[in-house]
């Protein structure tokens, strides 16, 4: 048997990295370097009393023919917020399986 080039031992760790990127754009109001637990699947440097601004909404309109925009920012707990990205609670008994040990 040929293993491919692209198999799960080498996938897996890349996808993560990725998803990491993906994290850390989401948790950029916090405006740290954050420290990533890969066995735990947590930051290890998120405190329990941080809090984030994120953007609500973004709108743009025209008033008196100039551009306007209309930005409205929302205070998150942080740390439940990255849990949250990182391990989705689904909701109406929907669930993933387990994953394999």
């Amino acid at each position: 048997m040929v293993e491919g080039s692209a198999n799960f031992g080498y996938s897996g760790p890349f996808n993560e990295m990725v998803l990491l990127g993906v994290l850390a754009i989401r948790l950029k109001g916090l405006h740290k370097i954050l420290e990533w637990n890969g066995d735990q699947m947590q930051f290890t440097n998120i405190g329990e009393n941080e809090t984030m601004k994120v953007v609500k909404t973004f709108g743009f309109e025209m008033v008196d023919s100039k551009p306007t925009w209309n930005v409205e920012h929302v205070e998150l707990d942080a740390l439940e917020s990255a849990t949250e990205y990182i391990k989705h609670t689904y909701h109406n008994g929907w669930s993933l399986p387990d994953m394999p040990a």
